[in-house]
Formats: C-alpha cells, sequence, structure tokens
C-alpha cells in the first residue's frame, strides 16, 4: 500500500472533475492528512472524506513549529 500525504486542493479538485470516490477506488494507495488540514480545510465541505477512506492522523505540535520555521525560511 502506497502511502500519499495531500493537501486540501486535490481533494476539491478531484470532487469538480467527478473522480473523488474513483480516486478512493485505487486500492494500492492510501490517502491521508493531517488533523489540523482536515478541521481547518475540508470538514465542512468534504467531511464525507473520511467515510470514503480518508485518514486523518495527529500532527505532533512540534512539527508544527518545525513547519512555520521553514515557511519563514
Amino acid at each position: 500500500m502506497r502511502l500519499i500525504v495531500t493537501d486540501a486542493n486535490i481533494f476539491i479538485d478531484m470532487d469538480t472533475g467527478g473522480l473523488l470516490e474513483d480516486m478512493f477506488r485505487l486500492a494500492s494507495w492510501e490517502f491521508v492528512v493531517p488533523d489540523i488540514l482536515y478541521v481547518e480545510e475540508l470538514a465542512d465541505q468534504y467531511g464525507r472524506l473520511p467515510g470514503l477512506g480518508l485518514k486523518v492522523l495527529p500532527l505532533a505540535p512540534e512539527l508544527i513549529g518545525e513547519a512555520v520555521t521553514f515557511r519563514g525560511r
């Protein structure tokens, strides 16, 4: 199984193209997003994603700080 960590625009684009459900039928792929991304960007309009197979994983607080540091660079 291949693990794909993605962002919100992939799900939005796939939904717009009518391919969202098909994307989750790809047997060798598992799609995951960080919990903060799901809550802030996807849950309201795409709350059905976990039911399709999206894994929502916790993001450790220290990694958020590290991401902020990288962004500043």
